[in-house]
């Protein structure tokens, strides 16, 4: 079986990080999915308004992910707070610090 491209010593490592964005991209799916049912449970909101959530959220998780946040449950967590933020506006009793 022949590759498209030859693989070298030294271009071989520059494929891997391929490989692991791939797998990133597929989890980083799937916890926004998550999110966006749990809380679509939580709150009744049109179609739309869940759609421009999905938008916004998926803008942040992808940062979190790319900033090398991999736990799958962790990035649920903040992706809830940060829609009920969004959503509710800041707790009262944040003081920004």
């Amino acid at each position: 079986m022949r590759t498209q491209f030859p693989v070298s010593r030294r271009n071989f490592h520059a494929a891997l990080p391929l490989t692991r964005s791939a797998q990133q991209e597929t989890i980083v799916e799937q916890v926004i999915d998550r999110i966006i049912s749990t809380f679509g449970m939580m709150r009744s909101l049109n179609e739309e308004t869940l759609a421009q959530s999905r938008a916004v959220l998926t803008t942040y998780i992808e940062k979190l992910s790319a900033a090398g946040e991999t736990d799958a449950q962790r990035l649920a967590v903040f992706g809830l707070a940060y829609l009920r933020e969004i959503h509710d506006g800041r707790p009262e009793k944040y003081t920004g610090c």
